[in-house]
């Protein structure tokens, strides 16, 4: 092996060892961080906020696309009515 390539794969294995351990460390910190009981029920207080909000918004969504449609029925019928009475006329 040429003594270049002898130095790449020192660098590789050095980045290696660097990325998991920095890989391992921010584990370690999430662990610690969740271990906590408050932090827990804190964390799934906000992810049931937001899923409350979310269903929230998708009921408005609902209830916004059914008034869209019912307008939009009544428009059609308006102009459906208006072209018949310029056919008869």
């Amino acid at each position: 092996m040429k003594k270049e390539e002898k130095m790449n794969n020192q660098n590789n294995r050095g980045g290696n060892i660097l990325l998991s351990a920095i890989i391992g460390g921010l584990a370690g910190a999430l662990v610690v961080y969740l271990s906590d009981e408050k932090r827990r029920k804190r964390i799934k207080g906000k992810i049931d906020d937001l899923m409350e909000e979310g269903q929230e918004r998708t009921e408005e969504f609902r209830e916004n696309l059914r008034d869209s449609m019912k307008r939009g029925k009544r428009n059609i019928a308006k102009k459906l009515r208006e072209a018949e009475e310029k056919l008869e006329s």
